[in-house]
């Protein structure tokens, strides 16, 4: 049953040392395929929440881990900036890089008040 089954475990985000900044946005993915069979590998691949329903898709296909991120890595990502526990403040940017990488955040100038 393992061999034959697509299985994914993803965080909602991630949590590091800080309570403010930009550590919470890398959250856990880890992803295998069916009939996959390897040594734990680390990707570098952009992903976003947007993708996976591709993803997902891909994998119920029967496609490998690696086909399955294929084409994700070029695209721009939409990224909604917000303090933790002030949540009703949200500022957009757009992000062409890794989550972790945030001196490559571009402001929008659009601001989302939520009070």
């Amino acid at each position: 049953m393992y061999d034959n089954t697509a299985i994914v475990i993803i965080s909602d985000h991630g949590f590091g040392d800080g309570v403010e900044g930009n550590d919470r946005q890398n959250p856990i993915l880890f992803v295998k395929g069916i009939d996959e069979h390897h040594d734990f590998k680390v990707s570098n691949t952009k992903v976003s929440f947007e993708d996976m329903p591709k993803v997902f898709l891909r994998l119920s296909e029967g496609k490998s881990t690696e086909e399955s991120f294929e084409g994700l890595n070029k695209e721009t990502r939409r990224f909604i900036h917000y303090v933790y526990e002030k949540e009703d403040h949200l500022e957009e940017y757009t992000l062409d890089g890794h989550a972790w990488e945030s001196d490559k955040l571009k402001p929008t100038g659009k601001v989302y008040d939520l009070k």
